[in-house]
């Protein structure tokens, strides 16, 4: 890793929360991406709400409707050492050390898998798959969180590798002369703690202002592969 980034319900409202709880996650369909949760006035409603019952503001995170069904989540990750977790079943922040499915801290991200969590998340990644075309989760491919690389091959930091960052191939484009980060073209799917399949892409680091690790991520629900759950290789590559 690049030295300078050192420093830089109601079963409608858990939703997933248990596996028998039916339907998708489907906030407003028939809008984008907007300010959810402030009045014409300015004033914030904390205790805001998208269709379903889906909070606007939870913890460092604070969702939004998107198209087609989809949400578009932004998530706080300025704190230096804490991770904020993030519960793609119930769209919710959790503080749990199992109900989760990834976190974010500065530029890192992690999955409750493999080396990472006892959750059993797996993820594969999709370069150049579009967001919007993708339908159904991909039969192979799918990876936990594994221990950190050693070694001539390794990176240089001591945290467990995954496909969003092992050190040598992360979610980002790094510029060296602006030193700002860019998400990469890779859409992601996620099989989540409670067997359920997601698309999920990073589409931003910085805010308005500039400031950096203000994930903007936009994701789905999607149907389950043929090969069912757990993913074919998921095993195989530091799965639980």
């Amino acid at each position: 890793m690049h030295p300078m980034f050192q420093s830089l319900s109601l079963c409608a409202l858990l939703l997933m929360a248990a596996t028998g709880c039916a339907g998708k996650l489907k906030p407003r369909s028939d809008e984008t991406p907007r300010d959810a949760g402030a009045s014409d006035a300015g004033e914030v409603d904390l205790n805001a709400v998208l269709d379903g019952g889906i909070p606007v503001y939870t913890g460092k995170f604070k969702n939004a409707a998107g198209r087609d069904d989809s949400f578009v989540t932004v998530a706080d990750a300025t704190a230096l050492m804490e991770w904020q977790q993030f519960d793609l079943d119930t769209a919710k922040e959790s503080k749990s050390d199992r109900d989760w499915d990834l976190a974010f801290n500065r530029f890192k991200v992690r999955t409750n898998g493999g080396a990472t969590g006892m959750g059993g998340v797996y993820v594969v990644q999709l370069e150049g798959q579009a967001f919007d075309d993708l339908k159904q989760a991909p039969n192979m491919g799918f990876a936990a969180d594994r221990p950190d690389s050693v070694g001539d091959a390794g990176d240089a930091d001591m945290d467990p590798d995954n496909v969003f960052n092992s050190g040598t191939d992360d979610w980002y484009d790094y510029n060296m002369t602006t030193h700002e980060l860019s998400p990469k073209d890779i859409t992601y799917v996620f099989a989540s703690t409670e067997k359920r399949f997601y698309k999920f892409r990073i589409e931003g680091y910085y805010d308005s202002a500039g400031t950096p690790a203000k994930f903007k991520f936009h994701w789905k629900e999607i149907e389950a592969p043929d090969s069912g759950f757990p993913p074919d290789g998921g095993a195989a590559d530091g799965g639980n």
